[in-house]
């Protein structure tokens, strides 16, 4: 799925999915600028490949991203959790500079949970 949202964002999609003898296993690469124009096209994809192939995988390749707003973050971090209450592995693979830096510094910012002293 191709698709330009915008006068200047421009997303590709590509999207398979794979049967194997451990359970389906479904990929996702997205190349482009990922920002509030096209996040939630982001979120629609990997809902749709969740609830359609219900994948025990989802790999999301993030190799030709140029662009990676906090949208973006924000709607592979949702569907992380979306994937995890499908019973689901969602794993970014081969992020690109931009988009390795952008996530590492969303996990930075988030809170750490401490457990209780004894």
């Amino acid at each position: 799925m191709n698709q330009q949202l915008g006068r200047e964002t421009l997303l590709f999609i590509d999207f398979s999915c794979e049967a194997r003898a451990d359970g389906v296993q479904a990929r996702m690469a997205l190349s482009g600028e990922i920002d509030t124009n096209n996040a939630d096209q982001v979120a629609r994809v990997v809902a749709t490949a969740l609830r359609e192939h219900r994948p025990h995988r989802l790999s999301v390749d993030l190799s030709g991203v140029t662009f990676l707003g906090i949208a973006g973050v924000r709607a592979l971090v949702a569907g992380r959790t979306q994937a995890e209450r499908t019973g689901c592995a969602l794993r970014i693979d081969r992020p690109s500079r931009i988009a390795g830096r952008m996530l590492s510094l969303w996990e930075k910012c988030q809170p750490r949970v401490r457990s209780p002293r004894p």
